[in-house]
């Protein structure tokens, strides 16, 4: 299923799998559906494809420097996986502590 966001046909959006895709005319935000209808999951490939559209950090256009990245990042308890569950390889945020 792929459709419009707006009423001038310039963000649309593109279902895929377990995700979609929508392509604002200055980005691509790209992402899974994860456990419980969460939207906030992501990936190295995901982050590459939005750092391609939005030249933020040359380093970060491919994904595997984000791949390292990332898994540090879940290593010092940064990120998070829910194992299991549908869109279990996507990272999560660790909530802050109390």
């Amino acid at each position: 299923m792929k459709g419009w966001l707006d009423k001038t046909f310039e963000v649309s959006y593109r279902f895929h799998g377990i995700g979609c895709c929508v392509e604002f005319a200055e980005a691509v935000v790209d992402f899974d559906f994860g456990p419980g209808g969460r939207i906030d999951g992501f990936d190295a490939w995901r982050l590459a494809i939005f750092a391609r559209s939005v030249p933020l950090h040359p380093g970060f256009a491919d994904d595997k420097p984000l791949d390292i990245e990332l898994l540090a990042l879940r290593d010092a308890g940064e990120l998070f996986h829910i194992p299991g569950s549908l869109g279990s390889h996507l990272f999560y945020m660790t909530p802050p502590a109390p």
